[in-house]
């Protein structure tokens, strides 16, 4: 019981990185909306170079979504399961928090960079994109509440013996 405790009390600076960079892109969303809807950002952008820079930034977003899951695979936890065979779950979790922690900020900088992609195209397309641009925060803040930290994934992660 009492490793599970640690383990919650190590959790803790990651659900403030997680909540952090989740706050940054509803900011992003939230600056882009305002200073557009007021028109103090002149528009750079318009007719059909906005929509093919639109249509090629939701093609990257794309391919930047992938990669988040992709980097899952690169930053694993397989281990020597001889050396951990006696090891509890929970000492196993404690263990590969570090390895754990690396992976999720590796993957919400790149949720986060497609809210980033949103908040330029916002600032330069202008008012008559901002639907199309708001939907690029949305997808980012889906991704990243969808992959906050928990204690139970980073034990079930420990149960295994291949990594992530």
């Amino acid at each position: 019981m009492e490793i599970s405790r640690e383990i919650e009390q190590k959790m803790i600076p990651l659900k403030v990185i997680w909540g952090s960079i989740t706050m940054s892109v509803v900011v992003a969303a939230g600056f882009g909306y305002y200073f557009t809807s007021q028109g103090v950002i002149p528009v750079t952008l318009e007719g059909p170079v906005a929509e093919m820079v639109i249509l090629a930034a939701g093609v990257i977003s794309v391919f930047i979504i992938l990669g988040g899951y992709k980097i899952s695979e690169m930053i694993s936890i397989s281990g020597d399961n001889d050396q951990n065979a006696g090891e509890s779950i929970d000492q196993r979790a404690l263990n590969i928090l570090p390895r754990y922690l690396q992976r999720c900020v590796a993957r919400w900088a790149l949720f986060e960079s497609v809210g980033m992609i949103g908040l330029v195209l916002i600032l330069l397309a202008g008012i008559e994109y901002l639907k199309y641009c708001m939907v690029f925060f949305a997808i980012s803040i889906i991704y990243l509440v969808k992959t906050r930290p928990t204690s139970q994934e980073l034990k079930q992660l420990a149960g295994r013996n291949t990594g992530f």
